[in-house]
């Protein structure tokens, strides 16, 4: 069993160490984590941060992955990877390459090369629902505006882990958060996700150390 950690940068996920993670499969990390802890596959859809992951010289110590329309811009260095074509692109807004972010690329690449993805710090519309829910807020500041204070819609998160879910039926996602998370409504139709807390996962993490 190939078994793969995805982390979003919600707030729930301060309640793990990221790096026993790594002891158990690969870890797919988003935008600034990598100024805490060291991921295997870092992925920037944001040209502004993808240039400061650059400029730290962090893309060279990872699978760093970002944008095509990012590439030339970056001046194209040797160790930077193009974000891999959805398995489809539709009409609807959130089936559009544009309206998918780093944690869902994340996940998508990790479909591919696992049979178990664990996602933390996924919290969706479920957590925390009235600040900008990112333990990353202040960096993605943008100046003149609140943005970094405003709850972000998670509405096209869901639809796109639905189609996760429809694109890799033998892959289980299985989702760490706290015991007050409330999955989606919508999700109820599919069955390969399940959910459960830190509890579990730092005693599956102690039971499976490679």
């Amino acid at each position: 069993m190939n078994i793969s950690f995805c982390l979003g940068n919600g707030e729930s996920r301060s309640a793990q160490d990221v790096e026993p993670l790594r002891d158990v499969g690969p870890v797919y990390g988003c935008n600034f984590i990598y100024q805490d802890y060291h991921v295997d596959n870092l992925i920037a859809c944001d040209l502004h941060v993808a240039k400061e992951i650059i400029s730290s010289g962090y893309h060279a110590k990872c699978n760093f992955y970002t944008r095509d329309q990012n590439y030339s811009e970056l001046g194209q260095p040797h160790s930077v990877k193009v974000l891999p074509e959805l398995n489809h692109k539709g009409r609807r807004k959130h089936e559009k390459t544009q309206n998918w972010g780093s944690g869902l690329y994340a996940a998508y690449i990790a479909c591919q090369h696992s049979d178990v993805v664990v996602l933390l710090g996924y919290d969706l519309n479920g957590f925390n629902e009235t600040t900008n829910n990112n333990l990353y807020k202040n960096q993605l500041r943008i100046p003149g505006t609140d943005y970094n204070d405003k709850p972000v819609d998670a509405e096209f998160w869901i639809k796109q882990f639905e189609m996760l879910f429809d694109w890799f039926p033998d892959v289980t996602f299985a989702f760490i958060n706290q015991d007050n998370w409330t999955s989606p409504a919508s999700w109820e139709s599919h069955e390969n996700w399940t959910i459960d807390n830190y509890t579990t996962l730092q005693q599956f993490i102690a039971d499976n150390k490679i």
